[in-house]
């Protein structure tokens, strides 16, 4: 039975390397789409990792980052490497994983 139905489609942070030596290699796969989460506008992406496409909702820091690197532009991120790692953030008192760009 092919049960590939029941992955996500969204990154995980439990996919995600959580040491900065050893980082996660993704491919950014699209321009990226605005969202309206529930803490405002969200980008998110189509990425690959480790051979699947999964989306992936951008951090302001991860774009600040990524910004750095490729420029303003997202349309130039496209077939561009990021090195993603999971670390943990203080979100409304409850510490979480976040995936952020290195």
């Amino acid at each position: 039975m092919d049960l590939r139905e029941y992955e996500s489609e969204w990154l995980k942070t439990e996919n995600i390397s959580k040491t900065p030596e050893k980082p996660t290699i993704a491919t950014i796969k699209d321009e990226g789409t605005e969202s309206e989460g529930k803490f405002g506008k969200q980008i998110i992406f189509h990425v690959v990792v480790e051979g699947s496409t999964v989306k992936w909702r951008a951090s302001k820091t991860s774009i600040r980052n990524i910004i750095k690197v490729y420029g303003p532009e997202s349309k130039e991120w496209i077939g561009k490497e990021l090195k993603l790692v999971a670390i943990p953030v203080s979100i409304r008192g409850e510490v979480k994983q976040m995936v952020v760009v290195l």
